[in-house]
């Protein structure tokens, strides 16, 4: 019975062993209705969701930047300025990309090349940059360098009595 038990298990390591992909599958995000044509773009930088991405053909470049969510997006604390800057490469016949739209993120909202259709071999790149603003002084703590300095003018009055 054992011996029994022993080749089944050999069987069933066998069979799996066999069903591996021999090569690394590749990974994609599939962000297209079915049964619509699709491109292959490329996402890199500052998203929560990069790699490559496939999308309907024709999709405007403005509906896969929400797809891939920007990082930090209104997530920034105050005092600190953000800046996200898109920046849409794509593949000559030649295979070399050139860079074709460069541009932040909220000014783009409101242009038309955000319609700019996406093709095949397309890279999104989306970057990020964060400046922290030059803080002022609140009232109140100026009330309390004040009021500190009046305390050691009033130490130094009594100790000079």
């Amino acid at each position: 019975m054992r011996s029994l038990q022993m080749a089944a298990l050999s069987l069933l390591v066998i069979a799996s062993a066999s069903a591996q992909p021999t090569g690394s599958p590749e990974i994609e995000t599939v962000y297209a209705r079915p049964g619509y044509p699709t491109v292959v773009v490329y996402v890199m930088g500052q998203v929560t969701s990069p790699g490559k991405w496939r999308v309907e053909q024709a999709m405007p470049l403005l509906d896969l930047l929400a797809a891939v969510r920007p990082e930090g997006v209104g997530l920034v604390r105050s005092g600190v300025d953000q800046e996200l800057t898109v920046r849409l490469y794509r593949a000559g016949r030649d295979g070399a990309r050139t860079l074709v739209l460069e541009q932040p993120v909220e000014p783009l909202l409101l242009d038309a090349r955000a319609a700019t259709p996406l093709q095949e071999g397309d890279l999104l790149q989306v970057d990020a940059r964060l400046e922290e603003r030059p803080r002022r002084p609140t009232v109140f703590e100026w009330a309390g360098v004040v009021s500190t300095v009046a305390s050691v003018a009033a130490l130094i009055a009594s100790l000079l009595r």
